[in-house]
C-alpha cells in the first residue's frame, strides 16, 4: 500500500473548475493507493492524517509526503481554503480580501510573530521526523517539497528515503512568463503539472521504489518547460 499526505499537488479529486483531462502522478501506480491529500492544507494537516494512521501501516507499504507552505495552518474551525488565506496574510501581508484573516486579524498576527523565526525550520524538522520514521520502521519515504528547503539535507537520502526539492519551480517554470501574482486557485493543470510532468514525477517515484537510481537522475532532469501561456491554463 502506498500512503500520500500533502495538498493539490497529490490531490486525487475533482476541482470546482474545468480542468485538463488526464491522469494526476499518483494514479499511475498499479499497487493500491491510499491518498490523504487535501487541497490549501499544509504540513500541519499533512503531518496530523500521517499520525492518525502510522499504526496501520505494514511491512512494505510506502509514504509519500508533501510539504507545503508551513504557513498554511489549521486555525481554530478554519477550513482549507482559510488555511491557505492564512498563508497569504503570513508571506505577504495581505488580507482586504479575506475575511476569515480579518476577523481573527488579532489572534492569527499574534501567532505569526510568535513562530516567525519558527517558520523558517518548520519543514527542515519535518523532513527530519520523516526520516525517523523511515529509519525506525524501515520504510520507503519519498518527500516532496512545495517550496524549496535552503538546507544541505542531500545527505539525508539513501535506498529508503529521497528528499525531492521545489516541486513548485517545476510548475512555475511550465508558464512562458511567469508572474508571482498569478492565481493558482483556478489552475486547470492536473496537480499544478502537465501531463507530460505528472508522468515524469510518477517515474521518478516508481524509479526510487525500485531502486533504480540511475533511471531516478534521468527522469529528474527530464522535466519539460515553458509549455503553457498564462490564458491557457488560469
Amino acid at each position: 500500500m502506498i500512503y500520500i499526505f500533502g495538498d493539490s499537488y497529490a490531490y486525487s479529486g475533482k476541482n470546482n473548475y474545468d480542468c485538463f483531462e488526464y491522469k494526476g502522478w499518483h494514479q499511475y501506480f498499479e499497487e493500491p493507493v491510499k491518498n490523504f491529500s487535501v487541497p490549501f492544507t499544509g504540513p500541519q494537516h499533512s503531518m496530523d492524517a500521517l499520525n492518525e494512521n502510522i499504526m496501520k501501516l505494514k511491512d512494505n507499504d510506502k509514504i509519500i509526503f508533501i510539504l507545503s507552505y508551513p504557513e498554511r495552518l489549521n486555525f481554530f474551525s478554519s477550513k482549507p481554503e482559510q488555511s491557505r488565506d492564512i498563508a497569504r496574510f503570513m508571506l505577504n501581508n495581505e488580507y482586504d480580501d479575506l475575511p476569515y484573516v480579518q476577523l481573527h486579524y488579532d489572534n492569527i498576527n499574534y501567532l505569526y510573530l510568535t513562530l516567525k523565526k519558527e517558520f523558517e525550520y518548520i519543514n527542515l524538522k519535518n523532513l527530519l521526523y520523516l526520516k525517523h520514521i523511515s529509519d525506525i520502521m524501515k520504510m520507503k519515504v519519498f518527500v516532496i517539497s512545495v517550496p524549496r528547503i535552503y538546507y544541505k539535507v542531500e545527505y539525508l537520502n539513501n535506498s529508503n528515503f529521497f528528499h525531492f526539492d521545489n516541486i513548485e519551480s517545476i510548475s512555475f517554470n511550465e508558464i512562458n512568463k511567469y508572474d508571482s501574482k498569478m492565481n493558482y486557485k483556478n489552475d486547470k493543470r492536473i496537480n499544478h503539472l502537465s501531463e507530460k510532468n505528472n508522468k515524469n514525477l510518477f517515474n521518478i517515484i516508481d524509479s526510487f521504489f525500485k531502486e533504480d537510481t540511475q533511471q531516478m537522475n534521468d527522469f529528474i532532469n527530464n522535466f519539460e518547460t515553458s509549455i503553457y501561456e498564462k490564458s491557457e491554463i488560469f
